[in-house]
């Protein structure tokens, strides 16, 4: 064996050292373990955080220390394990590989997989906060980053440990999928809008891949190729959510379409507004008899559930609500016991009240909301009852509820259940 081959042999052979991979392990430890630990206002499981009972600037830094280290220390390891050979290979591996064309749509795909298996881990750190949303995206991105590695030694060869495309690879089609099923999603995201997320994830990958490793100019050209398959994506999405309801039109290639002529010019219409509720004026109590109760507005959004409770004076005369109503939940008959929790109302627009007494004109609604966190494992099938009573100790009265399920209260025993005030509905 020559001189060379022996050299190229000890190198291939040097055990790789493992603190790359114990750093990256560990900062993603830290971001998710930090903020699930020290989440702000409220905990990703529903309880009050620990800003709620200690609202001090060491604790509303907590979690955004926690992701400030943790990705530092997983960085650390990245680029590490970017800049470390592979391990050696026996010699009878030592191949081509599969081809790009091969190796590129199977990283897509797992890529792809990668965003559908962790979606619920960002879905529960994003409750958190915007720190918990820094760390889910980089707990997927990581997590990209890691399919690469593996179809790279799969279909072989790697030369590095991380292919050094990897990360931006990853990096860029996250950003086009976050676009994508934003856009798509608009208000709320359900399960089409993540999984066009994925698909879209699958295809960056795919041609980023195609991009940084189809030419032979450096990684420079594959820089490009990704930013501008991401900045496509982009706007895409853009043109997606603000541009679906203008007429489409056509032109012939190299011919420029003639000038059209516009609308004629209108004076600005004011945009409507619409004024509050007046305030009533009452000088009785209602009771609870007085008013016939209903539910509208169930949404869901992010693991939780609202509904607004509605109750009408059913009476020739105004009478008044005030305070924060009691609320009791049973289900198959007997009492579902919750943790009713009346901070929420504090900073959650959906369930803060009037100031005061609400004014109930004879005809008229005042409601005040409720808001829970999905519960797994709830039984939907055996039909609950909500009941109401204007204050402690008063008469309770059954709520009909409007919703397609025996059972639209998702939640089990012990869950927690936010009230809101009263407030005049419009």
């Amino acid at each position: 064996m020559s001189t060379r081959e022996e050299t190229t042999g000890t190198t291939a052979g040097t055990a790789p050292s493992a603190w790359p991979t114990a750093a990256l392990g560990s900062g993603l430890v830290v971001m998710v373990v930090g903020v699930l630990a020290a989440p702000g206002p409220r905990t990703p499981f529903g309880e009050a955080g620990l800003a709620d009972r200690d609202p001090s600037p060491v604790v509303l830094a907590a979690p955004w220390v926690a992701v400030v280290v943790g990705l530092g220390a997983a960085l650390a390891g990245l680029v590490a394990l970017c800049l470390a050979p592979a391990p050696a290979a026996p010699d009878d591996a030592r191949s081509a590989g599969a081809p790009l064309a091969v190796k590129a749509p199977a990283a897509g795909a797992v890529g792809g997989i990668v965003l559908l298996a962790l979606s619920p881990a960002v879905l529960l750190l994003t409750l958190s906060g915007v720190p918990g949303l820094l760390a889910g995206l980089s707990l997927v991105w990581l997590g990209q980053v890691g399919a690469l590695t593996l179809v790279d030694r799969g279909l072989g060869p790697a030369t590095r440990r991380v292919a050094p495309d990897a990360p931006p690879v990853a990096l860029a089609a996250l950003v086009a999928a976050c676009a994508a099923g934003a856009a798509a999603g608009g208000d709320g995201l359900d399960v089409v809008d993540v999984v066009l997320a994925a698909v879209v994830q699958a295809a960056c990958v795919t041609v980023g891949l195609l991009a940084t490793r189809g030419h032979r100019a450096g990684i420079g050209v594959g820089v490009v190729g990704v930013g501008a398959v991401a900045a496509a994506v982009l706007v895409a999405g853009v043109v997606l959510a603000t541009g679906s309801d203008q007429e489409p039109t056509t032109c012939t290639p190299g011919v420029a379409a003639p000038a059209l002529p516009g609308p004629a010019p209108r004076p600005a219409e004011p945009l409507p507004t619409y004024p509050a509720p007046a305030p009533v004026e009452a000088s009785d109590a209602c009771r609870v008899d007085d008013l016939v109760w209903s539910t509208t507005g169930w949404d869901a959004a992010l693991g939780e559930r609202v509904v607004s409770v509605l109750a009408r004076n059913a009476t020739a005369r105004p009478c008044f609500v005030e305070g924060v109503p009691d609320v009791r939940l049973a289900q198959g008959g007997q009492a579902l016991p919750l943790a009713i929790d009346l901070t929420r109302a504090e900073y959650d627009p959906a369930l803060q009240g009037s100031e005061g007494r609400t004014g109930i004109a004879p005809g008229g609604v005042a409601s005040f909301g409720l808001r829970w966190r999905v519960g797994a494992g709830a039984d939907r099938d055996t039909p609950q009852t909500l009941g109401v009573a204007l204050g402690p100790g008063g008469a309770w009265a059954d709520v009909a509820v409007d919703d397609e399920h025996p059972a639209p209260f998702d939640v089990t025993a012990g869950a927690e259940l936010s009230v809101g005030g009263w407030r005049p509905a419009g």
